[in-house]
């Protein structure tokens, strides 16, 4: 079993953390622009369970061209005062056909929303700095533990007040907007 640990903070300034992640040495992996798509059963056992199942397309920005398709499942959270959960993730070859097989198994479409991130490695850490419309910017740390991980949000500057139990998926169904097949949007191209 895979567990995630990790920090969710509400960034003002994403730039000042970019600075910092410099500073502290930190290695920038990757840039890309996500497409990420939760399902449920019709009945909601997932979200009434408290888990999730997701598929996400990464690609880069203004790349029309999949980099890279993943499907995952998260279980409910622990009691903590981080996010730890479990989370079983895998490549997949054709997020179509993911998505064909989901549907096919009776799973439903809930939500979908775009996100841009940038992933850096600090300290067996990744940091991603996530850009949402609407939401604005927040900041995830991920480590082996909650140590660690408080650790690094410390190192660069993060304040525990901007710590926030959120996650994107209940951002999404407080904030995005209902389409006309009742799915929650929250995508870039609705807020210009």
């Amino acid at each position: 079993m895979l567990t995630e640990i990790e920090a969710k903070y509400r960034l003002d300034e994403p730039e000042a953390l970019r600075r910092r992640l410099a500073d502290c040495r930190a290695t920038r992996v990757d840039y890309v622009f996500e497409i990420n798509r939760l399902f449920d059963s019709p009945d909601g056992a997932l979200r009434s369970a408290g888990s999730g199942l997701r598929v996400r397309v990464s690609r880069s920005p203004g790349d029309p061209r999949v980099n890279a398709a993943t499907v995952t499942f998260k279980g409910p959270r622990e009691a903590a005062a981080l996010k730890i959960r479990e989370e079983i993730e895998t490549g997949v070859a054709d997020p179509d056909e993911m998505l064909l097989i989901l549907r096919r198994l009776g799973f439903q479409e809930i939500a979908t929303y775009e996100k841009k991130r940038e992933t850096w490695k600090l300290n067996a850490c990744e940091i991603c700095l996530d850009e949402l419309p609407v939401l604005g910017c927040y900041c995830e740390i991920e480590g082996p533990d909650e140590q660690t991980v408080l650790a690094v949000g410390e190192l660069l500057g993060l304040r525990p007040d901007n710590l926030t139990q959120d996650t994107y998926p209940g951002l999404i169904a407080r904030r995005g907007r209902k389409n006309a097949e009742g799915r929650r949007t929250l995508l870039f191209d609705e807020t210009t």
